[in-house]
């Protein structure tokens, strides 16, 4: 079996949006090795949605908090480990081990969500 080197990354801002985390879905779907980082998913009552998770191999990541949540890691095709003393419900952080040149390289990997309030500027 052939496993792939690369390691595609997609960093976006969901803005709670169902269609958006569809189309996520989708494109982790076609994807062999993929880390998404998320920031605002489609959260309802602490839960994140829209991201099924239905392509093998796929994990979804949270802060600990069991407030709603304004970031996630989505996961596939490598091993990943949550870091919780670096989580929270603005920031989510995992551990990724991913093999290269029969070499297990580790990288550390977090989606922060920064509130920026324009009364804090003026």
């Amino acid at each position: 079996m052939l496993v792939s080197e690369t390691i595609y990354f997609l960093q976006l801002n969901l803005r709670q949006c169902q269609s958006a985390s569809a189309l996520l879905n989708q494109q982790i779907a076609w994807l062999d090795t993929v880390i998404a980082v998320v920031q605002e998913p489609w959260t309802n009552k602490g839960k994140i949605l829209g991201l099924s998770l239905q392509s093998k191999g796929s994990c979804l990541f949270r802060g600990i908090n069991n407030n709603n949540p304004r970031t996630c890691i989505v996961t596939k095709g490598v091993r990943a480990m949550c870091l919780p003393q670096f989580c929270d419900k603005d920031i989510t952080t995992v551990s990724i081990t991913h093999t290269v040149q029969n070499k297990e390289q580790t990288v550390i990997v977090s989606s922060v969500y920064m509130v920026m309030e324009i009364s804090h500027l003026l």
